[in-house]
């Protein structure tokens, strides 16, 4: 054994520790021997690794920012309008599907009605006249010859009480048959039909 101790040069990073504390503290600790949990140096500090708790992916980071966060409120709003739009459409429709519906079953009520009337009702003979002829063609009913012998018995009765009277004003007014003034003979005195006879079965019945 020699006398003499053989020391390891040092090298020229070793050299520059001396005058770096912080970064001689950082190479002792990465050199430690004992029982501790060695620290890994990290490529990218603002990275999280996927067991983290605080880790999220990309995606969601952006996703969940204020700008995404009025995005989604927007399209929220924009989604809600659209149904709500789409519900009053379907109510009109429907409103109008239903009134169409009431139109025509009161349209076929209505027909079923006048048909009814006009088929079965008893309502429909109360629009017949009340003479026994007919008011256009003046023709007689048939089996209303009683109400139509009537009404030419009361017509007649018409015809000679007017023909009458006017003969009665006549005598009143001409005393002689000849104009005293100019000696002209006066115009035929108006004839009287002989009075019609009151039939057996006289209803009386309105004259129009």
């Amino acid at each position: 054994m020699t006398g003499f101790h053989n020391v390891r040069p040092e090298g020229r990073e070793k050299r520059k520790l001396v005058g770096n504390k912080h970064l001689l503290e950082k190479t002792r600790l990465a050199n430690r021997k004992e029982g501790f949990q060695r620290h890994v140096a990290s490529t990218d500090p603002l990275s999280r690794s996927k067991q983290s708790a605080s880790y999220i992916d990309n995606e969601t980071r952006f996703l969940t920012d204020a700008a995404a966060q009025e995005k989604s409120e927007r399209d929220y709003a924009l989604e809600r309008k659209k149904k709500q739009i789409e519900k009053l459409g379907q109510e009109r429709i429907q409103r109008e599907e239903n009134r169409q519906r009431k139109l025509l079953q009161d349209h076929e009520k209505e027909n079923q009605r006048i048909k009814y009337l006009q088929t079965q009702s008893k309502k429909a003979a109360k629009n017949d006249g009340s003479t026994g002829y007919n008011l256009v063609s003046l023709e007689v009913r048939q089996g209303n010859e009683k109400l139509a012998k009537s009404y030419e018995y009361q017509k007649e009765m018409i015809q000679y009480e007017g023909a009458k009277k006017s003969q009665e004003k006549y005598q009143r007014l001409h005393s002689t048959q000849y104009n005293p003034v100019t000696g002209q003979p006066l115009p035929q005195r108006i004839k009287v039909p002989q009075k019609p006879e009151r039939p057996q079965d006289f209803v009386r019945t309105r004259i129009n």
